[in-house]
């Protein structure tokens, strides 16, 4: 439960009808160390098999948060000045 984000506090009141957390944290510390480590790589298993097998969604999102890759928009000036012109009361 607590690989999703449930709080400790609230894996100990369904753990066997209710136990205090000093327990939950006795007898299940290595379950609440090691279970968002096990669902975070089940996850980046599943998206990185998904971005080599031609997902190109999950290959964006690998390269912008593996790689470092982002997006940049580029402006270019070539010289030309633009003029606006405002209209006020034209109907």
């Amino acid at each position: 439960m607590c690989a999703v984000g449930i709080p400790q506090e609230s894996i100990c009141l369904v753990v066997r009808d209710g136990i205090d957390d000093k327990t939950l944290r006795k007898h299940f510390r290595r379950e609440l160390d090691t279970a968002k480590i096990k669902a975070n790589a089940k996850i980046g298993g599943t998206l990185f098999n998904k971005a080599v097998n031609g997902d190109t969604t999950a290959a964006i999102f690998w390269a912008k948060t593996q790689m470092g890759w982002k997006e940049t928009n580029v402006q270019e000036n070539n010289g030309e000045q633009i003029h606006v012109i405002k209209w006020e009361g034209v109907e």
